[in-house]
């Protein structure tokens, strides 16, 4: 009789120890990596893939209700076009709310992906770990009359930690890395069955594992303002670097562990750039890791990012941060 791993999902197996799913001994509720994960934040890569767009596909086949996930870092043309894709009746969730800076207000985010990205859908914010959230997250699924609820979003964005907060005995695996949830999880929950669903992953700048634990945030983001001149580089963890055509404004929203800063005269020319004209008020957001804010119009230079790593669209701020 086949059986899934409680905290990931995936088909557990006994016979081969380097593929997902593997466990010494069926009887166990947890595969290996699963276990190592939560108890001694041991992370193995998956070489797998999950392929965002079979999970969607997966989804609008069924029958029932949509909660998407994102974070503030991730709203991003892509990330918001996975959720555009998914056919059933949805609701946005916006993750994390504790996260978001108390100067930016949450209608004027509403505001902003309806004219920018025409959602006319229901957004609700959540904060993890506060009994109010828990209790809305209840209300809204309580409100639905399909009796299937697929939880569904960008990779990272809490929706298993939620879920996590719903049962009264936690078991889905949590952790900073992406896709820790390797395929659909089914719970009981008020009556309705629940799907916990693998993260939904972009292309991201393959960062190492020490660094992504420094990208992951998990308080209050406190913005950082450069006066960029011409002939400055913004500098971040020897990884990412950023020039502009002229003196401007950029204004980081990210985790403050990372280390950022200005630079002159290093051009590197071994590594390849990639231009772009902003618009005024421009967010340029680094997949999965934060967004800078640019204030003025101008010619961007990024390098040590490819095309796919990166997006670009119109802020949510207006003249000031």
């Amino acid at each position: 009789m086949s059986k899934t791993c409680l905290g990931c999902g995936t088909l557990l197996q006994t016979k081969e120890p380097e593929k997902k799913g593997y466990t010494k001994d069926l009887t166990m509720d947890f595969c290996v990596r699963c276990f190592r994960l939560t108890h001694y934040k041991e992370y193995k890569k998956e070489e797998e893939k999950i392929n965002p767009i079979e999970v969607l596909k997966k989804i609008n086949k069924q029958k029932g209700h949509c909660f998407f996930f994102i974070d503030f870092i991730n709203l991003h043309e892509e990330a918001l076009n996975y959720f555009k894709k998914i056919n059933l009746p949805k609701t946005l969730v916006i993750s994390k709310q504790d996260t978001i800076p108390k100067s930016i207000y949450k209608d004027n985010i509403r505001t902003w992906l309806k004219n920018e990205y025409k959602i006319e859908e229901t957004i609700i914010f959540l904060q993890k770990e506060k009994k109010s959230s828990k209790k809305k997250l209840l209300e809204k699924i309580e409100e639905v009359s399909l009796e299937n609820i697929f939880l569904i979003g960008i990779t990272n964005a809490g929706k298993s930690t939620m879920v996590n907060e719903l049962l009264e005995e936690p078991t889905l695996t949590i952790s900073e890395f992406a896709n820790t949830t390797l395929d659909f999880v089914e719970l009981k929950i008020l009556e309705k069955h629940i799907f916990d669903t693998p993260g939904l992953v972009y292309e991201m700048k393959p960062l190492d594992i020490e660094t992504l634990k420094k990208a992951n945030i998990k308080k209050e983001i406190k913005p950082k303002t450069y006066l960029l001149k011409k002939e400055a580089t913004l500098n971040l963890e020897e990884e990412v670097f950023i020039s502009l055509s002229k003196e401007n404004s950029i204004t980081w929203f990210g985790s403050e562990n990372l280390n950022i800063k200005k630079e002159y005269g290093k051009k590197r020319e071994n590594l390849e750039q990639i231009k772009l004209n902003l618009s005024n008020n421009s967010n340029l957001y680094l997949k999965g890791i934060g967004f800078f804010y640019i204030k003025n119009a101008c010619e961007l230079t990024i390098k040590g990012v490819k095309k796919e790593e990166i997006s670009i669209s119109k802020s949510f701020f207006k003249e000031k941060v």
